[in-house]
């Protein structure tokens, strides 16, 4: 909707600039508005949209793509760094091959860390 309007207020400019306080009229006596109208505008304001819209929908489909542990590569990437590298193996492969919830295989992993700590 608010694209409409701001279409629309754009299509009459040439009728509404007289009134805005940035716009002075000519100095010479011709007052006359044009009422020639251009296809130029309503191109380049449906392509602006078009460049708007299609980068939201990009923006949005590729922001969630990949985030840290969400495939089996960057889980085992992670755990390379970790001080507990069997155990985070071991949780990898349990939420990723074995299909465990994650809240099954952070209690194994917590479990696997106190046994290590006896």
């Amino acid at each position: 909707m608010v694209l409409a309007n701001l279409y629309l207020l754009c299509w009459d400019y040439d009728k509404l600039k007289f009134i805005l306080p940035f716009n002075k009229l000519p100095a010479s006596g011709n007052n006359s508005i044009d009422t020639e109208r251009s296809n130029k505008f309503p191109l380049k304001f449906f392509t602006g949209v078009f460049v708007t819209v299609a980068f939201t929908v990009l923006v949005i489909t590729n922001s969630y793509n990949k985030k840290t542990r969400n495939t089996f590569e960057d889980c085992m990437n992670d755990c390379k760094s970790s001080d507990n590298t069997q155990e985070c193996f071991n949780f990898c492969d349990c939420i990723h091959n074995k299909g465990k919830s994650f809240n099954e295989c952070a209690e194994e992993l917590r479990k696997a860390k106190q046994n290590t700590i006896k």
